[in-house]
């Protein structure tokens, strides 16, 4: 009983947190460490568990540092039960068990609880929270081991928020106190390599993720660190240090995942370690392996780009076919396979092909990414050769039909579907042969495939018809309903109409239409011929189109252009003598054209382009004082008449720009994919595409904020007395000591409204005192029209250009 009663007392004393004696010390440190914390810090890891196990990597880019994704900073996410669980057991540590005397904190268990409550908040993406809890452990409990545990998590915060000059910063004054030790340590290493990284700054990123690889225990990041780092190294082109780092990754053999080992093969591979020989053999050995058997796709894609390396390009071609054959889903593979095909066709000036290729391509690509972006501009940029090349083989077969006779037409028509139906029936049983291949193996038994025996069912009713089940069925007088199915189906074929030869023989045009039909093919021919030439370099193409128009019919409104087209391609391929034959031609048969005096009056051109050269420099000047119709009325003026590539190049990007300002971000977008697709490989064409590349799809700003604007709307053509209020209003601020704080603007809204904007109003109802303000000093200008608006409903009615997005007060 007295031993009972001594342990009452000691509890009851123990409980207080109060007082600053050993005993409460020791009983609150010791209940906090082995009930909640202990729950809250195994529940945290439950849930960085459940995160790594459910991440899915994306080797083709760079992976992230850690094996687990974040919440994005400032977005609604769906919260994860074990880091509120955790969240919950700190709070509570904090609550129970804090024992905060005299300015101090005497339970040292309460920094964990801390770091635990950050952690938490950290990982269900409430970051500035998890600020809050690191900040608490740095100021109150500086001289606890857990206060630079803390500076790191602080620093990592700063990175999700996206602050990665501060965390860098943080972090190396970390690292240069050498405090942290262990796990630590790698994670103070692997911060600092992130930070970097999402800086796009990989050579700084080199050493820090090397340093978190070498101390790093954990195989899951070990691992994870030695790959990427391979991968920076790929980047910077450091290729022997990416094989080593490779090779590093694989001698952890089946302490890693699988996938994982086999990526680290495949890109060590990739890189100049092995001879060709012995890369042969290590591919061959990959693929014949079972263990790696559901990793096909990716081997045969790497065995392709090997093969392609050695100039191969069948041999390459059959790997990508054989990936394709694994049924992969992986979609981003998909993508590579069929951009690859692309290329190839590209190389081969087969533009028609690699359009088809690059339209699969772009199938399997997430439509706001980078890659989607560049591909889709490279693929819209065959577009006017493909219809070139589409309009020259369709008015090739018209023609050969128009000249045929009656009978002739009705048996090319007759070979044509023949053609066809083989064609679709093997496309057809190529689609059960992929359908097959895609079932389990148990599957491939008859009774088990549930395809097969539909396919069974209704076969044996073809043949057999629809009969009852009884003995000899084989022979009773129902079995005419097979017939009568068979025909019905031979009825439907016929109705088909892509097998009436009736409707193609009505689809050929009358003979009379045979000039105009040539025109059109004449056309296509030497539009080609340009494209090739201008567009894509490939002058040994560009050179056959126009040879092929010089020996067609009806070519007379082309000749000039053509003979001066090949004078300039033969001058570039130093071919002297047919530059001479054409250059001949051209001032023979067309000496007064424009084509003929570009080469006989070389110095008459020169002068007319310094005038050109400062009529763009005036457009630039009008551009910059906000003039954009006359900038649009005098590149369209100057674009007819000029014939230099480049300068042309140069006024469509200025347009393009004009046509933003007053018609919006779409309308800018639109202009500079043209100018992409008709000046490539230009000065103009190059900063267009550094638009298009750091351009988003209009994504509007949704209501919300307190920030506002005080919107008045001005005509356009009234400048001076828009300026002049905009100088009343910055005078105003200035005199009630607020100048720094509201600025004054004067932007173009659209073509028909300037707007005088004042900028940084914190909320609505500030705003709204300030149109008082004005109102009492300046009645004249709040006559004009104008309104108060959310700072980001003005932002997203000033790129749509849409006024009606905005509510007139």
């Amino acid at each position: 009983m007295r031993k009972v009663y001594i342990l009452f007392v000691l509890i009851f004393f123990g409980c207080s947190t109060q007082k600053d004696k050993a005993l409460n010390r020791a009983y609150h440190s010791t209940t906090s460490k082995f009930n909640p914390l202990y729950n809250g810090e195994e529940s945290l890891r439950l849930g960085i568990n459940a995160l790594i196990e459910s991440r899915k990597d994306n080797y083709w880019n760079l992976i992230e540092v850690y094996p687990y994704s974040l919440p994005i900073a400032f977005t609604e996410n769906n919260k994860n039960t074990f880091f509120d669980t955790s969240e919950e057991k700190a709070v509570f540590t904090v609550q129970k068990h804090s024992m905060y005397i005299d300015g101090a904190e005497k339970n040292k268990q309460i920094s964990r609880a801390y770091l635990l409550l950050g952690k938490s908040r950290y990982f269900n993406g409430k970051y500035l929270q998890a600020l809050n809890a690191f900040n608490y452990v740095i100021r109150n409990m500086s001289s606890s081991k857990n206060s630079k545990i803390a500076e790191l998590w602080k620093a990592k915060v700063f990175i999700e928020i996206g602050q990665n000059n501060r965390a860098i910063k943080e972090l190396k004054n970390i690292l240069s106190s050498d405090v942290l030790n262990g796990r630590n340590h790698s994670t103070a290493k692997a911060a600092l390599a992130k930070a970097y990284l999402n800086k796009n700054d990989f050579e700084n990123a080199t050493n820090p993720l090397n340093e978190a690889f070498l101390d790093e225990k954990s195989i899951t990041y070990k691992s994870r660190f030695g790959f990427l780092l391979g991968q920076v190294y790929n980047k910077l082109n450091n290729f022997d240090s990416a094989a080593i780092t490779y090779q590093k990754v694989i001698d952890l053999n089946r302490k890693i995942p699988r996938e994982l080992w086999l990526r680290s093969k495949l890109e060590k591979l990739n890189t100049n370690f092995y001879s060709i020989e012995e890369k042969e053999n290590q591919f061959k050995k990959l693929l014949k392996s079972d263990e790696d058997r559901r990793f096909r796709d990716q081997i045969n894609y790497f065995y392709s780009k090997f093969k392609l390396s050695l100039g191969d390009t069948i041999g390459s071609e059959k790997h990508l076919k054989k990936s394709l054959e694994t049924l992969t889903q992986d979609k981003y593979l998909k993508s590579n396979i069929y951009e690859l095909f692309a290329e190839n066709r590209m190389n081969q000036i087969d533009f028609v092909e690699a359009g088809k290729y690059f339209d699969s391509t772009l199938q399997n690509l997430d439509e706001k990414s980078l890659k989607f972006r560049k591909l889709k501009r490279k693929k819209e940029k065959l577009t006017d050769i493909i219809n070139y090349e589409k309009t020259i083989k369709k008015a090739d077969s018209i023609i050969l039909l128009m000249k045929k006779s009656p009978e002739e037409q009705i048996r090319h028509i007759e070979s044509y579907i023949s053609n066809l139906k083989k064609s679709l029936n093997k496309k057809n049983s190529s689609k059960v042969s992929r359908q097959n291949i895609a079932l389990n193996t148990f599957e491939s038994f008859y009774f088990y495939n549930s395809k097969q025996v539909e396919d069974g069912i209704q076969k044996f009713k073809r043949i057999w018809g629809n009969i009852e089940l009884k003995d000899n069925w084989k022979y009773e007088k129902n079995i005419r309903n097979s017939i009568v199915e068979l025909s019905n189906e031979k009825k439907v074929e016929d109705s088909n109409p892509l097998f009436d030869v009736k409707k193609y023989l009505s689809s050929i045009p009358p003979i009379s239409k045979i000039d105009s039909i040539q025109n059109i093919k004449n056309e296509a021919l030497f539009l080609s011929g340009i494209s090739y030439k201008e567009q894509f370099n490939a002058l040994k193409t560009s050179i056959n189109k126009f040879y092929n128009l010089l020996e067609e019919k009806n070519n007379e409104t082309f000749l000039a252009a053509t003979y001066y087209h090949l004078v300039k391609i033969f001058k570039l391929l130093k071919e002297k003598e047919k530059e001479l034959r054409f250059s001949n031609l051209l001032i023979k048969n067309h000496g007064k054209s424009d084509y003929a005096l570009m080469i006989t009056n070389p110095e008459v051109l020169s002068k007319n382009e310094k005038e050109k050269e400062k009529i763009f420099k005036e457009a630039s000047k009008e551009f910059e004082s906000q003039n954009y119709n006359y900038v649009l009325n005098k590149s369209e003026e100057q674009m007819k008449i000029l014939s230099d590539y480049k300068l042309k190049s140069q006024w469509m990007l200025l347009r393009a720009k004009a046509v933003g300002r007053l018609e919006g971000l779409p309308a800018f977008r639109n202009s500079l994919e043209q100018l992409n697709k008709n000046y490539p490989n230009t000065t103009a064409s190059k900063k267009a595409k550094e638009f298009l590349d750091n351009f988003t799809v209009f994504d509007p700003i949704s209501e919300g904020g307190t920030k506002a604007k005080i919107v008045f709307f001005r005509n356009p053509n009234d400048k001076q007395k828009t300026y002049l209020y905009k100088k009343w209003l910055e005078n105003f601020f200035k005199e009630l000591g607020i100048s720094d704080r509201l600025k004054v603007s004067v932007d173009l809204f659209n073509k028909n409204l300037d707007a005088l904007v004042i900028h940084g109003f914190i909320s609505i109802n500030s705003a709204y005192e300030t149109v008082k303000l004005i109102e009492e000093n300046n009645l004249r200008l709040l006559t004009e029209e104008k309104i108060v608006v959310l700072a980001s409903n003005y932002r997203n009615a000033l790129i749509s250009k849409e006024l009606e997005q905005l509510t007139l007060k």
